[in-house]
């Protein structure tokens, strides 16, 4: 049938109009346009109103005339049936101020070289949809998710140089990305004010993939069987600085279920905000780098081993005076360090609890403090050693880092408290009062070892 807009916009507007039109299902056709049984919002426009939307044989066709028809009519919302719609295309969205929402609306993306929604406009929503790519993923031949072809790099939903966008009640399956959040490079302002929260994302190499944001909200996002057999290192959310750093980051409820690779939360050039985040059968919980602010309640359970042995739940790498609290780390095979503070002077580490079912391998510590991490202060650590063979490892590695005040440690099944070693100019490290169990007493066994060679002021205070 050809299209019309006298045809089909006045039996439009006449349905939405109507007195006697409700919110009720549809008990049958109401006009040419409408065919399909499905509840619409009385301020929505339907999908099947228009040729190819109805019969869901051209999604792409229906989409673009439901947008023009938004745009010249002043409307803000368009509806997707409760159905499976098949595209080989992305569907745009390139006009400000628009909802397109879905009635649990599965759109199936059957080009391998294609996402499935691209948002290129101010203040859009997009909600109430499953999102699956029904091809093959396209290898990543770059190297990493920005050095790959355009075409290689396609995600579920992509925001693109656009402000206070929000995506909710999503599930996004099978793409190199589930949701990438991005601007141009020749763009020096950020893109401000996007929300995403309440959604889902299953075997992508990037949960949530984000540069050149400032005011992201990220809340209750689930990523499971991430997987990086596209050759690039996956994330459940992964804050980037290619093309620009980002401003402040707020994050709540974040949750990486089972995975077979490295995975976790990653912020680059990031202000942080909030906490919440918990990781299962993982490698990495969470990796910060040239980032500042405040996080709390984070948990790894089950940490997984690999075979580079060069892995941390915490990575901390020079992101000055960070603060973290209410940790909990608990590994059943996995032995290498635990946090790791690297040239990040003035971290404040609280409540961080660490038990092991592992001896730690030779060379390791639960807690790293290394190159120029000055001013550290760690308060009410907790670390249990459950291993049938307790390691003679000590519980804090310090090196060429001044003033580092170690406050109130508790330590269960090893009797070694700290090592320093390196230069330590005009600082001291304080440790008060360390309490430790199940062990000889310190001065027997041995409470630390000093690198004789440089100048150490060493406080320290013990219970047994």
């Amino acid at each position: 049938m050809k299209f019309s807009r006298r045809a089909v916009f006045p039996s439009l507007v006449g349905l939405l109009s109507s007195k006697a039109y409700s919110a009720e299902p549809v008990s049958g056709p109401t006009s040419s346009c409408f065919s399909c049984n499905q509840r619409y919002s009385v301020d929505a426009v339907p999908l099947s109103a228009f040729p190819g939307g109805s019969d869901l044989t051209n999604i792409q066709l229906a989409f673009r005339r439901a947008l023009d028809y938004c745009k010249i009519n002043g409307r803000t919302m368009v509806e997707f049936p409760a159905a499976s719609c098949v595209i080989d295309s992305e569907l745009i969205v390139d006009i400000p101020n628009i909802h397109v929402f879905g009635n649990n609306s599965v759109l199936i993306q059957n080009n391998s070289a294609r996402g499935g929604v691209r948002i290129q406009a101010d203040n859009v929503k997009i909600s109430g949809f499953s999102i699956i790519n029904g091809s093959r993923r396209e290898r990543l031949r770059g190297g990493d998710y920005f050095g790959s072809l355009a075409r290689d790099r396609v995600a579920g939903v992509t925001v693109y140089d656009a402000n206070m966008c929000v995506l909710s009640d999503l599930m996004i399956e099978n793409f190199n990305a589930g949701i990438y959040l991005t601007g141009s490079q020749s763009r020096k302002d950020k893109n401000v004010g996007t929300k995403v929260f309440g959604v889902t994302t299953s075997k992508c190499d990037m949960g949530v993939l984000f540069t050149q944001q400032d005011e992201l909200r990220l809340s209750n996002i689930q990523s499971f069987s991430i997987t990086n057999v596209q050759g690039v290192p996956p994330h459940c959310v992964y804050g980037s600085e290619h093309g620009g750093e980002n401003g402040l980051v707020m994050v709540s409820d974040l949750y990486c279920g089972e995975n077979d690779f490295d995975s976790g939360f990653k912020f680059k050039g990031c202000t942080l905000s909030g906490g919440n985040l918990t990781g299962k059968s993982s490698t990495i919980l969470l990796q910060l780098e040239r980032c500042a602010g405040q996080l709390t309640s984070m948990s790894l359970f089950d940490q997984k081993r690999t075979a580079s042995y060069t892995s941390q739940a915490v990575n901390i790498t020079q992101s000055p005076y960070i603060r973290l609290s209410n940790l909990l780390i608990k590994r059943s095979a996995y032995r290498g360090k635990v946090f790791r503070i690297h040239s990040s002077p003035g971290v404040r580490l609280e409540n961080a609890s660490v038990e092991t079912t592992l001896a730690l391998d030779r060379g390791e510590s639960p807690f790293i403090i290394e190159e120029r991490s000055d001013d550290v202060m760690i308060i009410n650590s907790r670390y249990v050693d459950h291993s049938s063979t307790p390691t003679d490892r000590p519980v804090f590695q310090i090196a060429n880092s001044d003033r580092v005040g170690i406050v109130s440690p508790e330590v269960f099944g090893t009797d070694r408290i700290a090592l320093f070693q390196g230069k330590s100019t005009n600082g001291f490290v304080s440790i008060f009062p360390p309490f430790l169990k199940n062990g000889l007493a310190p001065q027997e066994k041995g409470l630390h070892q000093i690198d004789q060679s440089h100048n150490n002021d060493i406080m320290i205070n013990v219970t047994k």
